[in-house]
């Protein structure tokens, strides 16, 4: 907490009686205000603590879970967020994958940033366990797997260990990861920097975890990127072919062929930026266009209707396929089938990859964390200058 100083949280498993509970928040942050669950169990297994600045309002309660709107002082739009803290009986454990699929659906959840985060007490894929390697897939997992995809979940980017408990024998250690920040669509839509951080277990045998919503990130000129959805357009094709031989350079053959290609970056960028630039609106505004002269047909068919009405037709489907080409390379997901690329899981693999690529901290010698960009290039620089 002094680390990353956190303005909301929860404790789960506290083992602390209620009687003692108030004295204890007290002692650890005063004047934070809380809330629990001892309604549900006589040791209150999960805490919700929050700083005054910070405006709370709990939406449901239950044995496994607490979910609230959270509304921070810096930011516009409240967010909802639920903590979790699963029960060891996979039984029990369906009462609580029945509530997040619910929770999903409900009018409060509806068109706001959402995170489920917490003890799961369940392994999601076999490389979540450090023995996966002698574990097949089973029920359990088959089961929360079922629950993440109904309520439209995704694991939110993050950082630190991948196993997040041990069993704490010497003898015979066993890591997994039992701990997990997820999030919906509009969360990554909202947030798409944000990342998650699991630190060392300490006192615990399990990691803590904090989400950091905004990391210090500076827009920079994005360097050069070839879009795979240029080789569907023969134009291209064409384009490449007449500045290729109208260069001329002189050297080794290596030279010239290196000198080419970085000659090439600025057509390509140009032919990129006047067919491909904003392509999402380009698809819909051309799919628009498509609608409104097919139900000119309908109303009054003409030849010069028709002519407009395959025109449009033809560049729609050519900027599906150009849309679906980019959001696959963007994702780095290659196994689904056509048309696949436009659903809601595709783009959120999207968005998440691209938060993937970015380093959010890094740790110096001293084992002091750097997580301003500046700090990080000078910190890489130093440890280069250093080789």
């Amino acid at each position: 907490m002094l680390l990353n100083r956190p303005l909301f949280g929860s404790l789960i498993e506290t083992h602390v009686q209620r009687s003692k509970q108030a004295n204890f928040i007290n002692a650890l942050l005063p004047d934070w205000s809380f809330e629990d669950n001892y309604g549900f169990s006589e040791l209150g297994k999960i805490w919700v603590l929050w700083h005054p600045s910070v405006r709370v309002t709990i939406l449901s309660k239950s044995l496994q879970m607490i979910s609230c709107e959270i509304k921070l002082p810096s930011y516009q739009s409240a967010f909802v967020i639920s903590f979790v803290y699963a029960s060891n009986c996979e039984v029990e454990r369906r009462n609580l994958w029945e509530e997040m699929s619910n929770f999903s659906l409900d009018q409060r959840v509806a068109g706001k940033a959402w995170t489920v985060l917490g003890d799961f007490n369940q392994v999601l894929n076999l490389e979540d366990h450090s023995s996966f390697g002698r574990l097949r897939i089973d029920r359990g997992m088959r089961e929360f797997r079922s629950c993440i995809l109904n309520a439209s979940l995704v694991d939110l980017t993050y950082r630190g260990s991948t196993f997040t408990w041990w069993n704490m024998n010497a003898t015979n250690p066993g890591a997994k990861k039992l701990d997990r920040v997820l999030v919906n669509a509009i969360w990554l839509d909202t947030w798409p920097m944000s990342f998650a951080l699991f630190g060392e277990p300490d006192f615990s045998d399990h990691s803590p975890s904090c989400i950091t919503l905004n990391p210090d990130i500076q827009r920079q000129r994005k360097p050069f990127k070839f879009l795979n959805l240029l080789l569907l357009n023969q134009d291209f094709i064409h384009l490449i072919q007449s500045f290729w031989y109208t260069f001329n350079f002189t050297g080794t053959a290596m030279y010239r062929v290196s000198k080419k290609l970085k000659a090439l970056k600025s057509p390509i960028r140009s032919f990129s930026k006047e067919n491909y630039s904003n392509i999402e609106k380009r698809v819909k505004d051309v799919h628009a266009l498509l609608l409104a002269k097919q139900q000119q047909l309908f109303t009054l068919p003409s030849i010069r209707i028709a002519s407009e009405e395959r025109e449009a037709n033809r560049k729609w489907q050519i900027l599906v396929k150009a849309d679906e080409a980019f959001l696959k390379q963007k994702s780095g997901i290659n196994w689904l089938s056509n048309g696949d690329c436009n659903s809601a899981f595709f783009h959120r693999m999207a968005t998440t990859r691209q938060s993937q690529k970015h380093i959010h901290f890094l740790f110096d010698d001293a084992g002091n964390r750097v997580d301003t960009q500046q700090g990080i290039i000078n910190l890489c620089a130093t440890y280069f200058e250093n080789l």
